[in-house]
């Protein structure tokens, strides 16, 4: 009996991998039981599309079927709103926390659960980087939900809202953003393209703003409280080569990708027609950082006019295929976004360039990567692109739609990023269960799926002969 349980614990908690997927997944499907229940519901919703926004919101992406502000009661939009938190979080962070309030010692394998969750090579400093990271989460969401909630309250692009509607808008709409999920529950729809039309782009910006710190990194932002306590203490204090690397990247990303986008839709370009420079700038650089994980849109017509299986973009075919890669990349490898990660796409392109120019070592710069490193990350690529592939021809089996029009809603799955060209919402059964393990994968990232999937049952104890096989 005891080997049996043994067995069966070995199936959900083998290795950590295993343990993430099995609590995400459990996370997952009791977030969709409470969505399902009738306290959650303003109108009845499926079992299936409960489960679907309960791993959406859990793996921060912001795809839906339906109308969240229309289908769901107070309750139900608190609910989401805790379950892209944790999500967006990590599971165990949020756990690691309520041990540091309550002084419980935190063990060695709990500290290496975390830093397996937070993707870090060592448990040295991981506490610390939780608490600042807790903290400033707490902060800055606090401080930008009481803006909006004034905002909101006062503001015509918005609508009439009472004191209590617009201080719970305002909460959800900042935990999606700081989370990198592209929910809202404005009821009119189309809010930031609101804010844009109403010249009120101080919003906007702090939006951008709370995006691009949620998608940063969390080793950037405990470094930054590192660095804010030495300036007061009058110490030295310097950023390691993984901030470094995270901050600047994810911020060149940021730049060039609003300057590209402006520069493929200001002359042609259905978008930003009969804009304004800063308009037009303001809506590039918005779209660029949020197509890399947030998923919040800033056009009146969305990225796609919705049509039964018709790729109906308003933006040009260059630009579509521009803002699917940016989904693909996605944001930093311990962050709220998804995506392959900015690392894997720095590491492939070493790699490549290694290959190319006959190197000795895989490098940028004056930095050299591990083999093995660049292996994983090559074997992150691959894997991505092979599950964006059978997830598009498994969808375009079953719906009438295009294999382009099916990829642009895999790679926002994949990615958590939320953008949408209207699959979601006339999609069938079997695509929203496509969908949903798509995003799961994102959530957990592909290598953490890949792990799930060791069956060992030792190390093997010898070598095998090694052959060469031709490459072409």
């Amino acid at each position: 009996m005891k080997s049996k349980l043994i067995k069966i614990k070995d199936i959900f908690f083998k290795n950590y991998p295993r343990t993430f997927f099995t609590i995400y997944f459990l996370f997952g499907l009791f977030g969709g039981l409470l969505l399902w229940l009738p306290f959650s519901q303003k109108l009845p919703v499926s079992f299936l599309d409960s489960l679907f926004i309960s791993v959406s919101a859990m793996s921060t992406t912001g795809l839906t079927p339906i109308n969240l502000s229309e289908s769901f009661t107070v309750v139900g939009k608190i609910i989401i709103m805790l379950i892209m938190q944790i999500g967006g979080m990590g599971i165990y962070m949020l756990i690691a926390n309520f041990w540091i309030i309550s002084g419980r010692k935190i063990g060695i394998s709990e500290r290496a659960m975390l830093a397996a969750e937070q993707n870090v090579f060592s448990i040295k400093g991981i506490i610390r980087n939780v608490k600042h990271v807790f903290i400033v989460m707490l902060s800055i969401q606090t401080v930008a939900a009481a803006f909006m909630s004034i905002y909101f309250y006062y503001s015509e692009a918005v609508g009439a809202l009472t004191v209590g509607e617009s201080i719970l808008e305002a909460m959800f709409l900042v935990t999606a953003l700081f989370m990198n999920a592209g929910f809202d529950i404005f009821k009119g729809g189309a809010i930031y393209a609101n804010f844009l039309d109403y010249g009120h782009y101080i919003v906007i910006y702090i939006s951008m703003f709370l995006i691009f710190i949620g998608g940063v990194g969390f080793i950037p932002i405990s470094e930054t409280i590192d660095w804010i306590k030495a300036k007061i203490k009058k110490q030295e204090f310097k950023f390691s080569y993984v901030t470094k690397l995270l901050f600047f990247t994810h911020l060149a990303l940021w730049i060039i990708g609003g300057i590209i986008f402006y520069l493929m839709e200001f002359k042609g370009g259905e978008m930003l027609t009969n804009y304004s420079f800063i308009k037009g700038i303001t809506a590039s650089f918005f779209t660029s950082i949020s197509a890399r994980s947030a998923g919040f849109d800033i056009f009146r017509y969305g990225m796609a006019r919705v049509g039964p299986g018709e790729a109906a973009y308003v933006i040009k075919p260059a630009t579509q295929v521009f803002i699917t890669l940016l989904m693909f990349i996605g944001a930093s490898p311990n962050s709220a976004g998804g995506g392959i990660r900015i690392t894997t796409a720095i590491l492939v392109f070493a790699g490549i360039t290694k290959f190319s120019l006959n190197r000795a070592q895989t490098k940028i710069g004056k930095r050299a990567y591990k083999e093995n490193t660049v292996f994983k990350a090559m074997v992150a690529l691959i894997a991505a692109l092979i599950l964006i592939f059978i997830s598009v021809l498994l969808i375009t089996l079953v719906e009438d739609v295009t294999p382009f029009f099916a990829t642009f809603e895999v790679v926002s799955a994949f990615g958590t990023v939320g953008y949408t060209n209207g699959l979601t919402a006339m999609a069938g059964t079997f695509t929203k269960l496509v969908l949903i393990v798509v995003m799961f994968i994102g959530r957990i990232s592909i290598i953490t799926m890949l792990s799930v999937l060791d069956f060992r049952k030792r190390e093997q104890e010898f070598m095998l002969t090694e052959f060469d096989l031709m490459v072409s």
